[in-house]
C-alpha cells in the first residue's frame, strides 16, 4: 500500500542522515515524493548516509519535480561525478 498523496501535506524538512539504506532506499524515497506525499517539501538530509551516483541520480529526477524546493544536505553521501553531474543539472 504505502503513503498515499499528500499524506504528509504539513511536511517542509525531513532528516534521514546517518542510515544505510544506500542507493535503492534514496531511489524509494524519491517515488514517494513522486507521488506527492510531501507537497511542501522544502529541505532533505541524507547526509552521512551512502547513497552513492545511483542514489543522486534519483535525487536529481526529484529535484528536477521541485522536491525539495529549498534545500539538500548531502555531505558524506559518496556520491562522485556521474551523481554530482546529475545533481547540478536538475
Amino acid at each position: 500500500a504505502g503513503l498515499e498523496d499528500g499524506a504528509l501535506p504539513a511536511l517542509e524538512f525531513l532528516a534521514v542522515g546517518a542510515n544505510r539504506f544506500g542507493a535503492r532506499g534514496a531511489g524509494a524515497l524519491c517515488g514517494v515524493f513522486h507521488r506527492g506525499v510531501a507537497p511542501t517539501l522544502q529541505t532533505l538530509n541524507v547526509g552521512a548516509t551512502p547513497i552513492g551516483d545511483e542514489g543522486a541520480v534519483a535525487l536529481a529526477a526529484a529535484l528536477a519535480m521541485g522536491k525539495p524546493s529549498h534545500g539538500l544536505t548531502l555531505a558524506y553521501c559518496d556520491v562522485g561525478d556521474e551523481g554530482a553531474m546529475a545533481l547540478a543539472a536538475a
